[in-house]
């Protein structure tokens, strides 16, 4: 199985109602390097914020997409706000925060 169909699979059983044990002790979902989701992935994680009730937070850097080759979209990224709101219900506004200090390298580094 490659990691396509384990997602494939994941997520089926999830729709299934199979992981229900395992998703009711999930309080929130955070997701890190959001840029590179795919399709299938942000359905899992949809599913699973339906299923807890929950919201999600998502973080990531539409200038460091790298897995398009694995179906990563950086469009899902940048159009999160509205997609999350249709598959979730929401009607008011998310909050979004832009990072604009960087604290990983030093700034003679980074222009």
């Amino acid at each position: 199985m490659d990691f396509a169909e384990l997602e494939r699979y994941f997520l089926d059983k999830l729709q299934q109602g199979e992981l229900s044990p395992f998703t009711s002790q999930l309080k929130a979902i955070f997701v890190d390097e959001f840029q590179d989701t795919n399709i299938l992935q942000e359905a899992i994680y949809y599913d699973i914020a339906r299923e807890i009730n929950s919201r999600i937070t998502v973080v990531g850097d539409d200038d460091q997409s790298l897995y398009r080759f694995r179906g990563g979209t950086v469009e899902l990224f940048r159009d999160a706000s509205p997609r999350m709101q249709a598959a979730l219900g929401i009607t008011n506004e998310p909050d979004i925060r832009y990072l604009t200090t960087n604290y990983r390298a030093p700034r003679l580094l980074v222009v």
